[in-house]
């Protein structure tokens, strides 16, 4: 079973969270014994003129998120001047693939696997197995081992769910946050059989349309840490699901562009009775 949700659902088109309640059949993650891990990849481009972002600091906003959720297990991809493309961190696509590949390795049936990108989202000619009725394949605009940036070595949405069914165990639940460009389908759940992987992916955007860099960090991941932030100090809700959290964020999505729509679309669970994995504990709130 999948589905798939836009912007206006529910109480946010009605302007308000108001101390939300779980259904009876919301199960909490923490305490059951599954650990969370965590792949952030993120671009900035210093090496492509006029392609620049600060996406590197939507990975540090993320860590942080992670960090406060006790998060342990969190690898990081950039493109800055630190890692050299030589490095199996340099996010080239291949290398995206084999670092899925070797965090879904340490994942176990219970665990979570959290995919994060920030950077440049693309449409592209759809290839093989033409699968997209638009004509056009979504893809994160990875570069090339030489800094190239074109679309043969971008990582296109089929392999990227590829990499995602082959490497992640089945019943290890998967979330996927992409703040980019272009990024609705990208894990292309309505046009695959995902059988019995559960999975969850948040976009900043609809396939159609672009996704705004503030110049201090991307829509969804700044609207994301809001909603987080707000849910903390809620009465009684240590715990919530993905499908509260992605209410609290689109109002605060809206408030940071009006010409994007942020997109869930789930496979095989029901976001609004599966935890969202990063709860922040209010204290940490306090620190800031």
């Amino acid at each position: 079973t999948w589905g798939s949700a836009g912007l206006s659902m529910g109480n946010i088109a009605g302007g308000g969270l108001c101390c939300p309640q779980e259904d009876e059949e919301f199960e909490p993650f923490h305490g059951t014994g599954g650990v969370v891990r965590l792949l952030i990849v993120v671009l900035n481009y210093h090496y492509s003129p006029g392609n620049e972002l600060t996406a590197i600091s939507d990975g540090i906003r993320m860590e942080r998120m992670a960090r406060w959720a006790e998060v342990e297990d969190i690898t990081i991809m950039k493109d800055d001047r630190t890692v050299h493309p030589a490095d199996p961190l340099f996010p080239t696509a291949r290398n995206v693939c084999m670092m899925i590949q070797e965090v879904g390795n340490r994942c176990r049936p219970g665990d979570y696997f959290i995919f994060f990108y920030a950077g440049h989202g693309e449409n592209v000619p759809d290839a093989p197995p033409y699968d997209e009725d638009d004509g056009f394949d979504e893809a994160f605009c990875t570069p090339g081992p030489q800094y190239q940036l074109e679309d043969r070595w971008f990582l296109i949405d089929d392999v990227f769910a590829m990499a995602l069914e082959r490497s992640i165990r089945p019943y290890c639940r998967i979330l996927v946050l992409s703040d980019c460009c272009h990024s609705a389908t990208i894990c292309d759940i309505d046009s695959r059989n995902w059988r019995s992987h559960s999975l969850c992916s948040i976009s900043a955007c609809q396939d159609s349309e672009e996704s705004a860099d503030t110049g201090k960090g991307g829509y969804l991941t700044i609207a994301l840490d809001r909603a987080v932030d707000e849910l903390s100090i809620l009465p009684g809700r240590s715990e919530y699901s993905i499908g509260t959290l992605y209410k609290a964020a689109g109002k605060y999505g809206r408030n940071i562009s009006k010409y994007q729509r942020m997109s869930m679309s789930w496979a095989n669970l029901d976001p609004d009775l599966t935890p969202w994995p990063l709860p922040r504990p209010f204290w940490k709130r306090l620190e800031g």
